[in-house]
């Protein structure tokens, strides 16, 4: 199964949503499931790994608990809330750039940049970026997400350190691409929707564009759009489209089920925009369960840059001089 979600980061209109499985509207009962009627981009959650790692960046950046040019020393481990977190590969990097924790997805570096915020900043910071309520977009059926903050009393110490890296949360797919887009608008977020216009007859109804919140300032939101876009040329050059720069980010997560992580199945996800600077689309592509592949990098990426290319094809966006 899987999701593609396209917004306009300036709007937050949705250029485009495909789901898989689907249904063909005309033929709504030729369906395996009923389940195939749900919009699993807004109606769906999902813990969505490290594509969450730009928004702890964000929020720490914002806090100036870091800078962007920043090291820290990454030993392969480390201890939140008497919780023991690792890099997926299970090694020590030693000094480490912000650059490459996203790059190489470093989830001891995440982890040590939200123990820097700490829980009262982070969730702030997470919770202004849109996570754990609904959008508010013009579709039927959207849910809020899943986020555990201090004073729950499931909430534990160690869940600041494993959200940081995008898991022990889960979130829809729209409100992850909308949190991007927040980023790549200067800071601002907008409200997601379908409809731009309604026409009655000759007379037409204009939907303006809803700005929700600032989220961080102008100057963080482009530090982090380049760490992400540098991140994007340093390690996962899946992603990259040649004459164009463009940031983003992978995410491989586990899945959650009633009694913990289920085998070996993964969610493979990329997300990012472009070009860089001045960003005209904000893409998502999820993968539930892929059958080839391991890393987000390695199955979504590809889908992403796909769409990227037909976008900048559609809107006739000359690539970069030099």
């Amino acid at each position: 199964a899987g999701s593609i979600v396209v917004l306009d980061p300036a709007t937050g209109g949705i250029l485009a949503m495909a789901n898989y499985p689907a249904y063909r509207p005309g033929q709504y009962w030729r369906v395996d499931s009923p389940e195939q009627f749900v919009n699993t981009a807004i109606s769906a959650i999902y813990e969505p790994g490290s594509v969450f790692k730009p928004v702890t960046l964000a929020a720490a950046l914002e806090a100036r608990v870091i800078r962007p040019s920043d090291t820290y020393d990454d030993r392969g481990e480390i201890i939140v809330g008497n919780q023991r977190i690792l890099n997926a590969d299970r090694k020590a990097h030693g000094r480490t750039t912000m650059t490459e924790l996203l790059a190489y997805s470093r989830n001891v570096g995440a982890a040590h940049v939200a123990a820097l915020l700490g829980p009262t900043r982070f969730y702030e910071m997470v919770r202004k970026f849109g996570f754990s309520e609904a959008t508010g977009v013009d579709l039927a059926l959207e849910v809020p997400g899943i986020m555990r903050v201090p004073g729950n009393r499931y909430w534990h110490m160690s869940d600041l350190g494993t959200n940081a890296f995008g898991q022990g949360i889960s979130v829809t797919p729209l409100q992850m691409v909308a949190a991007y887009a927040a980023i790549a608008n200067d800071g601002v977020l907008m409200r997601p929707h379908v409809v731009s216009k309604i026409r009655h007859g000759d007379a037409v109804e204009m939907r303006k564009p809803f700005r929700v919140r600032r989220v961080v300032s102008a100057e963080v939101a482009r530090q982090v759009t380049e760490l992400m876009a540098d991140a994007v040329e340093l390690g996962m050059q899946e992603a990259t489209l040649p004459g164009y720069r463009l940031a983003g980010k992978s995410g491989t997560s586990s899945i959650a089920g009633q009694e913990g992580y289920q085998g070996e199945d993964i969610i493979a996800t990329f997300a990012g925009f472009g070009p860089v600077p001045n960003p005209r689309f904000v893409v998502l592509a999820k993968f539930d369960r892929p059958q080839v592949g391991d890393w987000g990098a390695e199955v979504a990426a590809p889908a992403f840059r796909s769409v990227a290319k037909f976008l900048v094809d559609y809107y006739v966006i000359p690539p970069a001089v030099g």
